[in-house]
């Protein structure tokens, strides 16, 4: 059987790379990242086992996303299945200091981006083929962090685009969330380093990295998961549900 095409966004992030790999097992990969170095490096350690293609999609262009994909799909004479959402902005910014493209660039990339990558995956343009999304949101999304207004306030929004989208596209695609709790990566290494004991404490199953996650999405995706739509699944390691003093 011919395997199903998964695109996959942030997909040279730490993150984003961990779960290349872990879909490259069962699916062929559709890579997109603003890192065209780290990508390409991303779809060298997947194209063992699958047809890897990359393509260049400019989030903070919403306007153009549509076109861009139109083509690409036009051009591979390919179809997507399978829709990961992983790229986005997160910037610490106290409010004294955060202007009003703070917020517009990052709902740009982190919310409408995914939404109009959506709207074109369940067109004729792909031929209606999306049957499972996973949007990354964040646990910032359901409880408050200090200078986190812009991040967390995306990925709130993010969960809402999902839970209406699920409704909308239901029965033929399903839309879920996850929302990780702070997660080790390169991006975030310098932060928690600082203060890695007190990261450490506050995890009652230890401090989260990006292979964590990859089981979560896998299933989501799957069929496994058939009966799942419109939920967020937190995967913190037990800090949300911490309520030790």
């Amino acid at each position: 059987m011919s395997r199903k095409y998964a695109l996959i966004t942030g997909a040279a992030s730490d993150i984003g790379c961990a779960i290349a790999e872990e879909l490259a097992k069962e699916y062929d990969l559709v890579l997109t990242d603003i890192d065209e170095e780290g990508l390409k490096k991303v779809a060298d350690i997947c194209s063992g086992g699958a047809d890897v293609k990359t393509l260049s999609l400019a989030l903070d262009d919403c306007d153009g996303i549509e076109d861009a994909l139109e083509q690409f799909l036009k051009e591979e004479g390919i179809t997507i299945s399978k829709y990961v959402h992983c790229a986005g902005i997160a910037r610490r910014l106290p409010i004294k200091m955060i202007k009003a493209e703070h917020y517009l660039d990052a709902f740009k990339v982190n919310v409408v981006s995914s939404a109009m990558i959506i709207k074109s995956l369940v067109s004729r343009k792909n031929k209606k083929a999306l049957d499972s999304c996973v949007l990354l949101a964040s646990t910032a999304a359901l409880r408050g962090v200090k200078t986190f207004s812009v991040y967390g306030s995306t990925k709130s929004a993010v969960i809402g685009l999902a839970e209406n989208l699920a409704i909308e596209l239901a029965p033929d695609c399903r839309v879920n969330t996850i929302s990780p709790g702070a997660i080790r990566t390169r991006a975030t290494a310098d932060i928690m380093d600082e203060k890695l004991e007190q990261f450490e404490n506050k995890y009652p199953l230890g401090m989260g990295t990006p292979d964590k996650l990859i089981g979560t999405v896998r299933f989501l995706l799957s069929e496994e998961a058939s009966w799942i739509t419109g939920q967020n699944i937190v995967v913190d390691g037990g800090r949300t549900v911490d309520g030790t003093d």
